[in-house]
């Protein structure tokens, strides 16, 4: 049923969400690659561990982890990708904030105050492995979240690992959630996040059920990240485990090779999320606290905890990793009696949403799904459906050229600079 659903008709205007973005986040992640290649390779300690490791223990990927070559080509990863940036379209308006004086963010809304429901508000975590990228990435995506749902998005720039492993960015979603609620009063709250954003979104549900304290009015989860205890992913998600998964044998070199080189993007995440790389990561995350607790990996909640859960809606790749995580969670939360709506999207990749141009039909479908979801547990306005959204599809192509010129200088500096370092 992926792009014949009926949702989809209900949001014509989501034909622009596939066609309009501008076409630069594969290069940036490209030329990111690039650089990682580089750093991973000038670090022998890191090197060494990556070949030798065989994943007998969590020790063993923490060790990884803490190596300083491994750390050093994460910290240069993180500076590079945090440059990313994606304008919002111009029927939304992007401002600042802070959060408590010190946490930094983005508050997207529409353009047009007519266009905002003001009792609609959208939390989302933007995802990174816990430790890259920024809410500036995402700023096309929360702009079409805003205006195709009415909402005003509050993305914040929670703190990431290494420097800030867990439970730093759990305390900041937290902490995200109060201030906007306090901000908000009257509002109702949806908290939503891709990866390992989703990851937070779900943690969050977990932290304030454990608290006894009012939950979020949904949750969505794309593609999220919802596994980390590292002894129980092997049976999770055994689809994706094989035993060649237990070892490096050239799969994290060659990975960030062909991502380097232009390659399939969603190939090269499928690898590198099934394998030790995957592990490492998580470790440098979960640090030495247990990743049991379902705050660290929301799939291991207990049932009784789930029950008090708001609707949840995941979407994810059905060729990824992480659909198992997806298809676990939702039907934990069926035997918890929390209404749940799954869909898995045959031959798209991890985050696909935020690919629009290389993923079309499964993108406007997922969108379209997302925003019926979110009429469903929102007080209902002054219209939606097929009268929406008309300023989004006046976005001029004179804006949209404007962004790919800027962007392809960008790249042909990042070039030059590659070619450079070569020499």
């Amino acid at each position: 049923n992926i792009g014949s659903s009926r949702e989809v008709a209900k949001f014509p205007a989501l034909e622009g969400y596939a066609t309009d973005m501008p076409a630069t986040l594969d290069r940036w992640l490209i030329g990111a690659a690039f650089h990682g290649l580089q750093a991973a390779a000038a670090g022998a300690d890191t090197a060494a561990a990556l070949f030798s490791l065989t994943g007998r223990s969590p020790q063993d990927e923490l060790m990884v982890a803490r190596s300083g070559g491994f750390r050093k080509t994460v910290l240069m990863l993180q500076r590079r990708t945090k440059q990313i940036r994606i304008p919002a379209p111009k029927a939304a308006r992007v401002g600042q904030i802070v959060v408590a004086g010190r946490l930094h963010g983005l508050e997207v809304l529409p353009a047009d105050d007519t266009r905002l429901e003001n009792n609609r508000v959208i939390l989302y975590f933007h995802g990174g492995a816990h430790c890259f990228f920024s809410p500036s990435m995402y700023e096309w995506f929360l702009g079409c979240l805003a205006i195709y749902a009415r909402a005003r998005v509050v993305a914040i720039d929670y703190r990431k690992a290494p420097q800030h492993p867990f439970p730093a960015a759990i305390e900041d979603a937290v902490l995200a959630f109060d201030w906007t609620r306090e901000r908000f009063p009257t509002a109702s709250i949806a908290v939503a996040g891709d990866s390992a954003g989703g990851n937070l979104a779900f943690a969050l549900l977990v932290s304030l059920a454990q608290s006894q304290r009012e939950l979020p009015v949904a949750c969505i989860g794309l593609s999220p990240w919802l596994l980390l205890d590292l002894g129980k992913i092997p049976t999770v998600r055994r689809e994706h485990r094989s035993d060649t998964s237990k070892f490096w044998g050239g799969e994290v070199m060659t990975s960030l090779q062909r991502m380097a080189a232009g390659k399939d993007l969603g190939d090269v995440s499928r690898a590198m999320m099934a394998g030790k790389l995957h592990d490492v990561v998580a470790a440098q995350y979960f640090q030495d606290h247990p990743a049991s607790d379902p705050l660290v990996s929301p799939l291991l909640a207990p049932e009784e905890l789930v029950r008090n859960f708001p609707p949840v809606l995941l979407h994810a790749a059905s060729n990824e990793p992480l659909a198992a995580d997806s298809q676990e969670m939702a039907a934990l939360c069926s035997r918890a009696g929390v209404r749940v709506e799954l869909q898995l999207y045959p031959e798209t990749q991890h985050c696909f949403q935020l690919f629009p141009k290389k993923f079309p039909t499964a993108a406007r479908d997922s969108m379209a799904r997302i925003f019926s979801f979110l009429n469903t547990v929102w007080p209902h306005g002054h219209g939606q459906g097929q009268e929406q959204d008309q300023e989004y599809e006046e976005l001029s192509e004179q804006d949209c050229e404007e962004c790919e010129q800027e962007h392809e200088q960008e790249q042909e500096q990042e070039q030059r600079e590659q070619e450079q370092q070569q020499q």
